[in-house]
């Protein structure tokens, strides 16, 4: 259920940021998603790493899928 409720919280966080910006990229969705939520549990440099491989992801053409999500957060962003 808690899945289900964060599913919901990201889609319309999206939605919300496709309405706010039209021309919006995949990256700034990306983005726009993270720091709301996050950004205030790390420091700038942590929040950097952490958009990194995000941000190689989706210029890569990576399709967002569970695997893809699971390999991204696997990552230490503390390292």
């Amino acid at each position: 259920m808690g899945y289900a409720m964060r599913e919901i919280a990201r889609v319309w966080v999206e939605a919300s940021l496709s309405e706010q910006n039209l021309m919006a990229t995949e990256i700034e969705i990306c983005k726009g998603v993270f720091l709301p939520f996050y950004s205030c549990e790390f420091d700038s440099l942590t929040c950097a790493k952490i958009l990194t491989p995000i941000e190689r992801a989706v210029q890569c053409g990576a399709r967002e899928s569970e695997s893809n999500r699971a390999i991204l957060w696997v990552e230490n962003p503390r390292s």
